[in-house]
């Protein structure tokens, strides 16, 4: 018997955000220190993959500012 599984990785980083934003999820996706490596693992083994920032929280105030 063949199965499909569905994986998810779950991990968190820290940014410093500038003052003026203009679109937060784009910004701090760009900032993301591994999931650039993550991708390519990801695409050498050809296996198909999807990524999502799920929640983007004020560590000083715990205001969310995102949430998937």
């Amino acid at each position: 018997m063949k199965v499909s599984v569905c994986a998810r990785v779950t991990y968190n980083y820290e940014v410093e955000i500038p003052e003026v934003v203009t679109d937060l999820p784009c910004y701090v996706d760009s900032a993301d220190p591994v999931y650039f490596s993550i991708c390519k693992v990801l695409a050498a083994k050809g296996l198909n993959y999807e990524g999502d920032i799920v929640s983007i929280v004020d560590e000083n105030t715990d205001e969310v500012l995102y949430a998937l």
